[in-house]
């Protein structure tokens, strides 16, 4: 063949090369071989032919697709471009037109008649309504402030601002930027082009918002105002003060009354003016009087400018999931006053229809009897059999199970629903590309998985199991001795159980030893405790060696590994299992430190027995002040659950685990890591949903390659498939 315009990918884009004819060319208009960098070989080339790859959206925005439009209209005149084959579909079937186009069956384009061609030669055509859900979008010509731009759910709308057309935003802080998040986000949207400014003034003393809108006028005319700044300064009634009222009204309250006062004057036209408020005002929440009032003041400005005839919404949210200060202080599974987190993606959804209704005020929610009660139906159901039938067929007899969904050759609508699709019924967050190279065996495990752990998630709350041994003797135990091979050191201070890593061991085939936190380990600074975990491993082992940094034991192990560099000891690769988080929080200097981090780290400590809900434990922690007292509450949770033989183990237990908390907040890291690093995350608990985004927030603490492993397991390695997994990842690495 001499010319081939190909589209087809994998066996039948190499298919289509081997066709090229002698001085030949090859014409590639699909992306998908060449997004995987499919490797063709060069031999074919010896033919004289040519490969030219063709990628359509890139000349939209060049000069480039002028001549390219006006060549097309040409030949449209001449009759050498013919219309395409089409299949018409009636307005009132829509549903139809899309299940027909899954099939993949269609030759030519899939068109919907919405109304009949007029009749007459010459006719202005008629207004035509159809119901149909606004969609919100913001203009590229104006600038949208976000007051407390830089918070969890802040970052989360701005992003979501973006993607609905914002080209210019100022985000407030009162304390700038402060993240490895922050500056990646920054810098990934000022290669975009997207003018993203951070400002430090204080929208609560009335100059200051002054100040900020003259300067957003500065840059284009205001569009917007989006206020989700907060302070929490929770108290019961009788221990209220005025300046805990002062402090939680600043941000809400006053900030809104003079944002309200001021952009009646400066910006009149404004297109939104939004607040989020919170159920604690619209619901009532014990302990936050202040919040509740400084929320319900919000309410009342925005329902004041809507009969002014100006744009006002105030948003009671309820628990917002994922991002923001209830995801860092209690986690995302807990429920408060018979509400349950919202996600975010959920939590943006509703706001975009909220900016297109009138009501000033409205809320958004879940409770947890909603949840339940689609939680059962959905058992009710089967998975599979829905996924199927999004992907076009009526049984898993039409598939072949082993190909990719990558392979199928889906469109971009189906991608994305069956994105959805997985992502809510397996709670695991994953990139397109990942879900595109899983078969149906693999979404079969992950929907079967999340059953299973939504079975253990509904063992009552006190469910805890206490390893066999809580206070380690010796720091080194041997898992696995008679084997051949480089040895592997698992580290984790953490109190773990060492029998979870057996199964694993002994597949591996490969001396395993365990590094494990003692009394003798009780030292004051990181550097120390590292230095003595090497010279463990050097008083066992003679040669090359391989670290895997489990959970806390991460930190030490990327401490482990900078002075194996400096020592050029023979420190083969280093591995981070379930840490990235805490790895990247504590070597960004984040601001880890909270007025309730004991409370928080008290109830991590418990969570590693446990698959249930702590939020129990959290509220009656709240109620004392003291450690000692904290630290009693904790022992008689532990001791009313489950059978012990010796309090005193416990109580050192948690002592200790409170010490190697503060022993990871105060670690500070020399220099970079120049060796290559790797990365083992469960998808559920993974630092964020796209694997380049791992890497880019990594590369600010390593110099060398950064290769993320993104899995589906449960925490505590509760299953042999988890354990399969794990053993499968490790066995590439070392």
């Amino acid at each position: 063949v001499d010319v081939v315009l190909n589209s087809l990918a994998d066996d039948k884009f190499q298919a289509s090369i081997r066709c090229i004819a002698k001085n030949g060319r090859f014409i590639e208009i699909g992306k998908y071989d060449l997004s995987l960098d499919r490797e063709i070989g060069l031999k074919i080339f010896l033919k004289n032919i040519s490969f030219h790859a063709i990628v359509l959206d890139e000349l939209f925005d060049s000069e480039e697709i002028l001549p390219v439009l006006r060549m097309i209209q040409d030949d449209m005149r001449t009759g050498a471009i013919k219309p395409l084959d089409r299949t018409l579909f009636d307005r009132n079937s829509v549903e139809d037109a899309f299940k027909y186009m899954t099939k993949g069956i269609h030759v030519g384009k899939i068109l919907l008649k919405i109304r009949d061609e007029e009749t007459e030669a010459y006719n202005i055509p008629k207004r035509f309504m159809l119901p149909a859900v606004p969609d919100t979008q913001f203009y590229y010509n104006k600038v949208y402030i976000i007051i407390g731009g830089l918070g969890g759910f802040g970052m989360e709308v701005t992003k979501w601002m973006i993607r609905k057309g914002a080209k210019n935003l100022i985000l407030t802080s009162r304390y700038g930027i402060r993240t490895s998040y922050h500056h990646f986000c920054l810098k990934k949207w000022q290669t975009q082009g997207i003018n993203v400014q951070v400002s430090t003034l204080n929208a609560s003393i009335k100059s200051e918002a002054e100040t900020l809108l003259r300067n957003a006028s500065c840059i284009a005319p205001v569009g917007g105002i989006f206020n989700s700044a907060m302070v929490l300064n929770d108290a019961f009634m009788n221990c209220q003060t005025p300046d805990t009222f002062k402090n939680v009204c600043a941000p809400k309250a006053d900030a809104t009354v003079y944002l309200d006062e001021l952009t009646r004057k400066l910006c009149p036209s404004l297109d939104y003016f939004i607040c989020f408020s919170s159920v604690s005002c619209g619901r009532g929440n014990a302990g936050q009087t202040n919040y509740g009032y400084a929320n319900s003041v919000m309410d009342r400005i925005c329902e004041e400018r809507k009969s002014a005839g100006l744009h006002g919404l105030s948003i009671q949210w309820g628990i917002i999931g994922e991002v923001g200060k209830a995801q860092r202080d209690f986690g995302t599974d807990f429920t408060m006053n018979g509400l349950m987190a919202q996600s975010v993606n959920s939590c943006l959804d509703a706001l975009d229809i909220f900016c297109q209704q009138d009501n000033p005020v409205v809320t958004s929610y879940v409770t947890s009897e909603l949840t339940q009660k689609a939680d059962q139906k959905d058992d009710q159901k089967n998975k599979m059999t829905q996924f199927i039938k999004i992907l076009g067929y009526d049984d898993m007899s039409q598939i072949d199970t082993k190909r990719n969904l990558g392979e199928m050759g889906l469109d971009s609508f189906i991608k994305v629903e069956t994105k959805d699709f997985i992502e809510f019924h397996s709670g695991s967050i994953l990139s397109l590309q990942e879900i595109q190279g899983m078969n149906l065996e693999d979404i079969k495990a992950l929907l079967d998985r999340s059953d299973r752990e939504t079975d253990m998630q509904q063992v009552p709350t006190k469910d805890i199991k206490l390893p066999p041994t809580l206070l380690f003797k010796d720091p080194i135990i041997t898992i696995n001795k008679d084997a051949p091979g480089e040895p592997i050191f698992i580290l984790d201070i953490g109190d773990v159980d060492v029998n979870n890593f057996q199964s694993i061991a002994k597949a591996l085939n490969r001396p395993v030893h365990a590094l494990v936190w003692t009394k003798e380990a009780a030292f004051t600074d990181m550097k120390t405790l590292a230095s003595w975990y090497l010279k463990i491993i050097q008083n066992t082992v003679k040669g090359p060696f391989h670290i895997v940094g489990h959970s806390l034991g991460g930190i030490v192990a990327f401490e482990m590994a900078l002075q194996c560099e400096k020592t050029q000891t023979a420190l083969k690769t280093i591995t981070l299992l379930n840490c990235s988080n805490d790895i990247i929080s504590v070597l960004k200097k984040e601001d880890t430190r909270h007025k309730n981090s004991e409370v928080i780290a008290l109830c991590k400590f418990v969570e590693q027995f446990t698959d249930g809900d702590v939020s129990v434990l959290r509220e009656e922690l709240m109620k004392h002040a003291s450690q000692s007292q904290r630290i009693q509450t904790v022992l008689n949770y532990i001791t009313s659950s489950c059978q012990i033989t010796n309090e005193n183990d416990i109580h050192c237990a948690i002592c200790s685990y409170l010490q190697k908390q503060k022993l990871v907040e105060i670690y500070t890291p020399t220099s970079k890591l120049l060796l290559d690093i790797n990365i083992i995350e469960s998808s559920g608990m993974a630092l964020a949903p796209d694997i380049s985004e791992i890497k880019e927030l990594f590369i600010e603490v390593c110099s060398g390659k950064i290769s993320v492993h993104k899995l589906s397991y449960s925490k505590h390695l509760s299953t042999e498939e988890d354990k399969e997994q794990l053993f499968k990842a490790l066995k590439k690495i070392v």
